[in-house]
């Protein structure tokens, strides 16, 4: 394990992770342009809502096992209470390595930065619309 990334889903992490945080992008893209689809077509809105959510079904359920996995690897190995007693063990100090590994690979706070811009972004245009159009 030294040095390379053997994290949640193994060494192709990094990855995964990367598609996921796509597919959150995507998804968000999908569902800020609801309304100005709206304008054009109920149909298009309808196509571009129901896309978004069916992406977000698949992002939050990845997101949802990430978590339920790293849970597991802190109470399977009751490696709060070993760091609390100064416990550590090799293997415990793998298990902690894996969690920080998968924090650090994980592009949540890319995501959400995008997330905010693109918020921003669209609220802008729709009001613009709404207001001058």
């Amino acid at each position: 394990m030294a040095g390379e990334y053997q994290g949640i889903f193994g060494k192709k992490s990094a990855f995964v992770s990367l598609v996921l945080m796509l597919i959150g992008i995507i998804g968000s893209i999908a569902l800020r342009l609801v309304l100005p689809l709206s304008r054009i077509g109920n149909l298009y809105a309808s196509i571009s809502w129901y896309f978004a959510m069916i992406l977000f079904v698949v992002f939050y359920t990845y997101r949802l096992y990430v978590e339920e996995k790293r849970q597991a690897i802190i109470i399977r190995n009751r490696l709060m209470e070993k760091t609390k007693e100064g416990k550590l063990n090799t293997e415990d100090l793998n298990k902690i390595r894996t969690i920080l590994n998968s924090l650090l690979v994980s592009k949540v706070k890319v995501n959400y930065l995008f997330l905010l811009i693109i918020t921003i972004i669209f609220l802008i245009f729709q009001l613009f619309i709404d207001i001058i159009l």
